[in-house]
């Protein structure tokens, strides 16, 4: 058990973060010239007993790749309603700083 849980990105946070399905955006925030996996399921073959993820590429979604591939992922933590926005732009270099109301 986690005392700060994270998860992984799904294709519908892409999708309510500016992401357009099949069209490349380097603009997007969440650009990466890398390609990572979503936690979003995209299909099982039975005969392999494997599972398959949607991937993102570029910034679009560009296909799927099985869950036993070594690609990177996208970390996701949720906050409270609570949480306030006391500093910072949300880039790398001066990333949110966050206090609880």
């Amino acid at each position: 058990s986690l005392t700060y849980p994270v998860g992984m990105i799904t294709v519908d946070e892409l999708m309510y973060a500016g992401m357009v399905s099949n069209v490349i955006n380097k603009y997007f925030y969440l650009y990466s010239s890398r390609v990572y996996m979503t936690m979003t399921p995209m299909d099982f073959d039975s005969n392999y007993s494997s599972a398959f993820m949607f991937s993102l590429q570029d910034g679009y979604v560009a296909g799927y790749v099985s869950v036993q591939t070594d690609i990177s992922v996208r970390p996701v933590i949720n906050l409270n309603a609570d949480v306030e926005i006391t500093g910072g732009i949300g880039t790398q270099n001066e990333p949110f700083v966050v206090k609880n109301a």
